[in-house]
């Protein structure tokens, strides 16, 4: 495949300061600015909540632009062009249309917001609309309201803020969407084979994995999730100059690295992928024990995590063992 170069992009910006959301046991909307780490959000119309355990991005005062997609629910969502944003499709589209078990099944994708066009269908809360039964652009999903897309346009607004939950979901001014960028601006994760040099317009060669960026990014950042539910030291978060969580700022910068265009081939994004997944699965492991309650799950994973410690001192106790009979033979 072949496809245009991406352009240069700094995406961190997320959510602009006018965007709200709902917390747990609080009344009405909350805006960006006054939620806080350990805020409980909505994160689905099935009233669904998940705990914010950091910001990858908080800046009250920064000035950006964002992209403002207007739908037929109420409120529109302003975000960033590469913020992904939950979108229904059908398992059918582009299949056989003969096949009647491929046809009209619903699924939902995360993609960045400027991949969205009109016609396209959002899924949205239940409760921002207010006439949502009289609306013929409107559909009822046992998760939401399908909300067709009707306008995008561009503004620039005050405020910069990237809540991350522990689902990895949020739902802002009524609008399902991630905690998370693509830095590739790709729905998957892609791989960068080559350029052509001898074209006006550079062609980049690349192949998409069947890794999404919703997927790959909420693994990556399962370490960081367990340590501040067991810490909860990630309360007194700190942000650079730019309103970047410092705590996060390396993941991205690894992350741009792996994935840029100007960085990503097929060896160094395998061999970074790899590391990602050996450093951060045995994170997947023990917070989906936690989250599922299993009490004998988390009982045996403690106990083998204790068994391969007594293992270890056990080995290095008799290393220093077998030095020391050692010495004492040398010195007879």
């Amino acid at each position: 495949a072949d496809g245009n170069d991406d352009d240069d992009d700094d995406d961190k910006n997320c959510f602009s300061g006018s965007m709200t959301v709902q917390v747990e046991g609080q009344e009405g909307d909350v805006s960006m600015e006054d939620l806080k780490i350990g805020d409980a959000v909505k994160t689905g119309a099935d009233g669904t909540y998940s705990r914010v355990y950091s910001f990858g991005h908080y800046n009250k005062d920064h000035t950006a632009e964002y992209i403002r997609i207007h739908h037929s629910g109420s409120k529109p969502l302003e975000i960033s062009k590469n913020h992904m944003v939950m979108v229904m499709k059908e398992e059918g589209e582009g299949g056989d249309d003969n096949d009647e078990n491929n046809k009209h099944t619903p699924k939902t994708a995360m993609i960045p917001a400027k991949l969205i066009k009109r016609g396209d269908r959002l899924l949205t809360d239940n409760n921002s609309h207010n006439s949502s039964s009289n609306n013929n652009n409107n559909s009822s999903n046992a998760a939401g309201v399908v909300a067709l897309v009707t306008d995008i346009e561009t503004v620039i607004r005050k405020g910069a803020y990237a809540p991350f939950t522990n689902s990895g979901i949020i739902m802002v001014n009524g609008v399902v969407a991630s905690s998370y960028v693509s830095l590739q601006g790709t729905e998957y994760v892609r791989l960068i084979l080559g350029k052509d040099q001898h074209q006006q317009q550079q062609q980049q060669y690349y192949v998409d994995t069947p890794l999404s960026v919703q997927f790959g990014s909420h693994v990556a950042m399962a370490p960081l999730r367990v340590l501040s539910w067991i810490t909860q030291i990630y309360k007194q978060e700190s942000y650079n100059a730019s309103g970047i969580s410092t705590r996060v700022q390396w993941l991205y910068d690894f992350g741009i690295f792996l994935l840029s265009s100007s960085y990503s081939n097929p060896f160094v994004l395998g061999f970074g992928l790899i590391l990602i997944l050996l450093i951060a699965m045995p994170f997947v492991f023990l917070e989906h024990i936690c989250n599922n309650n299993n009490s004998l799950l988390l009982f045996l994973a403690v106990c083998v995590m204790l068994s391969v410690v007594a293992f270890l001192r056990r080995t290095d106790n008799n290393n220093n063992n077998n030095d020391e009979d050692e010495l004492v033979l040398k010195s007879i």
